[in-house]
């Protein structure tokens, strides 16, 4: 948390609201009281959330995204604090990866892309199943038949 310097008390505000800590204040004559709560905080830490979520998607797409970038911290973030769940995270990695590998979507499997705005949206979508296994062209095999 940072100090106030220079009678920047908004800008001290700004900062730990935008940092996904709540803020409740209490006016008392002239002084104020300000309780800065962190609001993704319990058991794991918020740091320890990024990490796996991030371990998780770079095991599944074969990339290797930086747990500790801001964008990607404050997608995160702002998705712990509407009260997604570590799981909720790797549910819509699995499923933007299954509706959109080997598509033009392909590429928009990202942090900034798939953990923001639209979420929820990728969490509830259904995504169907490929019982049919590709079939080789080269190989005579009569794959109806097996």
């Amino acid at each position: 948390i940072s100090v106030v310097k220079d009678g920047n008390f908004r800008g001290f505000l700004e900062d730990i609201f935008y940092n996904g800590y709540r803020i409740d204040t209490t006016c008392i004559d002239t002084s104020v009281t300000v309780t800065v709560t962190d609001t993704v905080s319990d058991s794991v830490s918020f740091t320890d959330k990024c990490k796996e979520i991030i371990d998780y998607l770079n095991m599944v797409l074969g990339s290797n995204y930086k747990y500790t970038t801001k964008l990607t911290q404050d997608c995160i973030r702002a998705r712990l604090n509407e009260k997604f769940t570590v799981d909720d995270f790797k549910t819509v990695i699995d499923k933007t990866y299954k509706a959109w590998h080997g598509t033009d979507m392909e590429q928009y499997i990202r942090p900034k892309t798939i953990f923001g705005n639209k979420f929820e949206g990728y969490l509830n979508m259904t995504v169907s199943e490929n019982k049919t296994p590709n079939k080789p062209a080269s190989v005579g095999y009569d794959w109806d038949n097996l």
